[in-house]
């Protein structure tokens, strides 16, 4: 049974290592088209290669705000804005709106093909971007991205050794998990962070893990459809290696503190 799954997860490890290096692969075909696109444009080549950079600069090239950027992020608008600029940069060589179209869904083709071929830039007014502006897109997208997968708090993902680590989880009064962002909005790697930074404020591990329970069953409030179990409690989970078997220890932190 361990050879059979082992030989399934090698061949998932195939196709998503496949994947990769074909996503890897089409990534710089494009950007090599947006690297003579740029060069004829009159700008650098070398900003094809920097993400985000790179579309800031397809918007200075056809004039567009850069603040338009923004709505490449917002589900729907983002690609119909995405399009709307392709087939402006299109015309900016010479070229009609379907071929904007097969720059906007199709880049890894059209935009080599534009780059290696005789077209050339007919001019125009273009944008130029304020210093902080790729700054402030980069900040924005650290924190949306920083409690997913593979960029969340926990020490498994960024951290990997043979020391042993600590998982904090909410609880209910049988030790039983509960989905802490069902019932407060805030995620596992959140409330992970939350309860070392009450750590550093309060002079007990009980009295910290108190203080964020209280801070859950006050977010809870807003939420009545999903109301917490009458008694709530903060959990540790350590997993550590002995004798080359992983040992998983569970304990209680510390529950609710008692109402006066």
């Amino acid at each position: 049974m361990i050879g059979t799954i082992v030989q399934q997860n090698g061949s998932w490890l195939t196709a998503l290592g496949a994947i990769i290096g074909t996503l890897l692969v089409l990534s710089i075909i494009t950007a090599i088209g947006q690297w003579k696109v740029f060069k004829k444009a009159g700008r650098s080549g070398w900003a094809a290669f920097i993400p985000i950079y790179n579309v800031v600069a397809l918007f200075e090239i056809t004039g567009k705000s850069v603040w338009w950027v923004t709505l490449l992020f917002v589900p729907i608008v983002g690609q119909v804005v995405a399009v709307w600029v392709m087939i402006a940069l299109a015309k900016r060589f010479g070229k009609g709106a379907a071929f904007g179209v097969g720059l906007g869904l199709l880049g890894m083709i059209f935009f080599p093909i534009l780059g290696f071929s005789d077209a050339k830039y007919l001019g125009g007014p273009q944008t130029t971007c304020p210093p902080m502006f790729v700054f402030i897109i980069y900040l924005v997208l650290t924190q949306l991205i920083r409690d997913n997968y593979p960029f969340s708090h926990y020490p498994m993902y960024s951290k990997p050794n043979s020391e042993s680590l600590a998982f904090q989880y909410l609880a209910d009064g049988e030790s039983k998990p509960l989905q802490v962002r069902w019932y407060t909005g805030m995620s596992p790697a959140q409330l992970a962070k939350r309860f070392r930074t009450d750590m550093r404020k309060n002079p007990s591990e009980e009295k910290a893990a108190q203080v964020l329970l209280a801070d859950i069953r006050e977010r809870n409030q807003d939420r009545p459809k999903h109301a917490l179990p009458d008694h709530i409690q903060l959990m540790e989970d350590r997993l550590s290696f002995d004798d080359g078997k992983l040992v998983e220890n569970k304990r209680v932190i510390a529950g609710e503190a008692p109402k006066p």
